[in-house]
């Protein structure tokens, strides 16, 4: 099962722009600042490295300005990233890597 952890495992850096099209940029903010919080900080960090500086930048302003984010609206926004990322590797958009190309560039950026 795919979930928002396994994104920095599971895509390729240049389809992150492809995400950011498909959701809300609120949401992503949510979800990012969520996930910098409670845990999968290693795909918050991916995400935001993929992007081009000024979203970057005006992204994590607005997860610097935001209010101490619920359980509920946390998971809620992680699971909309998720959903839009299987959605678009459903339409064909963008794919998966592979376990063992994921395996290989984990090992190239240690």
């Amino acid at each position: 099962m795919f979930a928002f952890k396994d994104i920095h495992k599971r895509l390729h850096p240049s389809d992150i722009s492809q995400i950011t099209r498909s959701i809300n940029t609120i949401e992503l903010a949510t979800a990012l600042a969520y996930a910098q919080k409670t845990g999968p900080n290693a795909t918050a960090t991916f995400i935001l490295e993929n992007l081009p500086r000024r979203m970057a930048e005006n992204l994590s302003d607005d997860i610097a300005h935001m209010k101490a984010i619920q359980y509920e609206q946390g998971e809620a926004a992680l699971n909309a990233v998720v959903q839009a990322i299987q959605d678009l590797v459903t339409s064909g958009v963008i794919a998966f890597r592979r376990e063992e190309e994921a395996a290989m560039s984990s090992a190239q950026t240690r």
